[in-house]
């Protein structure tokens, strides 16, 4: 790890990227995981992934989000249909 890392809040980062979810007015968000390209800009560059989570979030639950998200983009990139599916 490099000496000069600080800690940064996530959301003007992930503001500034356009991330936006998609949310009815009667959803509440309880925990989250950020997970980042980071591109160095000095000292030879390099590219390294960062990740972040809300606090009080155990390792079970961060493992749960990070996996459920793979396979959401996983049957978006082949087409599955998802169990929700059926009930349109």
């Amino acid at each position: 790890m490099r000496g000069d890392m600080t800690d940064r809040p996530a959301g003007p980062i992930v503001d500034g990227l356009g991330v936006v979810v998609d949310l009815d007015d009667d959803d509440l968000i309880t925990e989250c995981v950020v997970i980042g390209k980071c591109t160095r800009l000095a000292e030879g560059g390099g590219t390294s992934l960062v990740l972040a989570s809300s606090d009080g979030i155990d390792w079970v639950s961060q493992l749960g989000l990070i996996e459920g998200a793979r396979r959401v983009v996983l049957d978006g990139i082949t087409g599955a249909k998802s169990e929700d599916d059926d009930d349109e």
